[in-house]
């Protein structure tokens, strides 16, 4: 897509240290490239903001929207959002949550799930591993 894809990070609200569940923005990139970047002639900027709310994390990806229903040639199924909801219900059951929103020109897509961060343990400043359910 080389020039029409531009992507802003505006993640220095998040602690480095704080455990994200996997894969869970690689779908909804995926989804913002290909349903509300690739059918835009002159393309346009995904971004992606992150940020914490007391003991909660917010995670969010924006794209433009398509105007006039000249949206993407690829059929959507609700897949990406389905698997990202599944992740972080079973990494969080009853603490997190998926919001898609549409308007003024963008879709959004909101994550939030509580804060955990990794302890340094004693030996050599080395990360103690997640907790199971989280990794």
């Amino acid at each position: 897509m080389g020039e029409r894809l531009r992507v802003e990070w505006d993640v220095a609200g998040l602690p480095a240290r704080a455990i994200v569940p996997s894969l869970l923005l690689q779908p909804l990139l995926e989804n913002a490239i290909g349903h509300g970047i690739e059918p835009l002639p002159a393309g346009g900027t995904v971004t992606v903001q992150g940020w914490v709310d007391g003991d909660t994390v917010v995670l969010e990806v924006a794209n433009p929207v398509p105007a006039d229903g000249a949206g993407s040639t690829r059929r959507g199924n609700r897949m990406a959002l389905d698997n990202v909801r599944q992740r972080l219900g079973l990494a969080f059951p009853g603490r997190s949550g998926v919001d898609v929103q549409e308007g003024d020109g963008r879709f959004r897509v909101r994550l939030w799930f509580p804060l955990v961060v990794h302890e340094r343990s004693d030996d050599a400043g080395a990360a103690s591993p997640p907790p199971d359910r989280v990794s």
